[in-house]
């Protein structure tokens, strides 16, 4: 009795070089945080990256025409985890001033990568990111501050339209900025506590843009 071969069809196909395309690229994303993690300030190189991913420094570049893509899209990895989060607390009606502090804190300020990182990108985004993936890059994460935004003028009753998306924004900058001007170097070492006074600022900041009882 023959047997015949039932061909794949095309859709499914596709959908697995798709899915396989996509295990490579979560698979080069982790490489580059594990081989940053090892030292977050100093410049990695893709051959490095694709060693430890176990890839073809070629392939690396199939999908990361530079360094400073991929590591842009590994910070805007870590960004959607924490949009991600604060959804997802959101939905389980946890999302008080308290519970988004703490899912900043363990994202962004308590991450050995993820501020240095954000710094190192910022910085080069305009002038070594291709125009196309720089404006693709802001139209998403201007998504993400929207849909999150939202939900938080939901939660707080001292947000009009716009203003969560818009107060998002600002304790990025602030995060941001005395990261930049605060940040422990061991050289010249600060006599302040970064965590405690992002803390002090964000409170300051949100209780003067929500509702008092939110604080």
């Amino acid at each position: 009795m023959s047997t015949q071969t039932v061909p794949t069809p095309r859709v499914t196909r596709r959908a697995l070089q798709a899915d396989a395309k996509e295990e490579r690229r979560r698979r080069i994303l982790a490489a580059a945080e594990q081989v940053l993690l090892a030292a977050p300030s100093r410049e990695i190189g893709m051959a490095e990256v694709a060693q430890a991913a176990e890839l073809a420094k070629g392939t690396v570049y199939l999908y990361f025409p530079s360094k400073d893509e991929l590591l842009l899209a590994l910070h805007e990895r870590q960004v959607e985890d924490l949009f991600r989060c604060l959804l997802e607390a959101s939905e389980s009606g946890r999302l008080d001033f308290e519970g988004v502090l703490g899912l900043v804190d363990q994202h962004a300020l308590s991450s050995p990568l993820y501020l240095p990182l954000a710094v190192r990108c910022l910085a080069s985004l305009d002038a070594a990111v291709p125009s196309a993936v720089r404006s693709a890059y802001k139209a998403r994460i201007n998504g993400h501050l929207r849909v999150v935004g939202q939900v938080l003028e939901q939660q707080f009753s001292g947000l009009e339209p716009g203003g969560g998306a818009s107060l998002l924004f600002s304790s990025y900058a602030l995060i941001m900025g005395m990261w930049q001007l605060l940040s422990p170097d061991p050289a010249h070492p600060y006599p302040l506590d970064f965590r405690r006074d992002v803390e002090h600022a964000l409170r300051a900041l949100w209780r003067g843009r929500v509702a008092p009882a939110t604080n």
